[in-house]
């Protein structure tokens, strides 16, 4: 049986249009979206005695350990887990277990306990048939690139392009607006989608799961594809000032 590796963080990953100039991953476009929140929380980390720096770094490892456990397990691979902390996996442990069955880890080569293997996952509830995952897009129309996390079948049949999400904190508007993004990206790469999703698997609130669904074309949607242009069209206008002005 193959192994799953999990690849770098995608704020990483770089993206070229058809003519090879590199082009912002949508998770920079999403990222102008609410800078200020961002400080707030940053804040509130010191005040716990908290490094803000090593907190993200701690907590980035948890996602990418967890999204490798999903992905490897709904595929029915092995994982290589090698390049995380015992604390990390233990963390990732409990989210990934929120959306893929304990036995399908297992049958990943994870050790965990007899009541964690015995748990059902999302996947399972609504029927969920992984396709693809970790795929690489980009968007000539768009003019960004990007990497979703999901894309499979439900039990009726429908087509949906999905996020995971392994904050504790909650679902934001700009992860909606991140999906949408993919999604576009994806209908513009020719793949047929009727639904998007945002899938929260974190260690908090045990054994819950806390899903964003939005229909493809649906006024939600539209609404947040107009959002994330507008902050497309911020993005750039930024980059040619900041090169104008000649400041960062």
């Amino acid at each position: 049986m193959a192994k799953f590796e999990p690849r770098a963080a995608k704020s990483h990953q770089q993206y070229h249009n058809s003519k090879g100039k590199r082009l912002p991953g949508v998770t920079t476009i999403t990222g102008l979206f609410d800078k200020g929140g961002l400080v707030r929380w940053a804040a509130g980390l010191h005040k716990k005695g908290i490094e803000y720096e090593a907190y993200m770094a701690e907590a980035a490892g948890v996602g990418s350990c967890a999204h490798a456990m999903i992905q490897s397990a709904a595929h029915g691979q092995k994982v290589d887990l090698g390049q995380f902390s015992g604390d990390q996996i233990s963390w990732a442990t409990e989210c990934a277990l929120k959306v893929v069955d304990g036995a399908a880890l297992v049958k990943s080569g994870m050790t965990i306990t007899e009541n964690q293997a015995s748990r059902i996952g999302w996947f399972s509830v609504i029927g969920f048939e992984l396709m693809e995952s970790e795929t690489q897009l980009v968007s000539e129309k768009l003019q960004v690139g990007g990497t979703f996390d999901l894309y499979g079948k439900t039990a009726k049949g429908s087509l949906a392009l999905g996020d995971i999400k392994t904050s504790d904190s909650g679902i934001y508007l700009e992860n909606c607006m991140q999906v949408v993004a993919y999604t576009a990206m994806a209908i513009e790469n020719g793949y047929e989608v009727q639904y998007c999703f945002v899938v929260r698997a974190a260690k908090d609130d045990a054994q819950k799961v806390d899903v964003k669904l939005i229909k493809v074309n649906s006024r939600e949607y539209r609404g947040l594809l107009k959002g994330f242009k507008a902050l497309r069209g911020l993005y750039e206008d930024a980059r040619v000032l900041r090169k104008k002005l000649g400041v960062r």
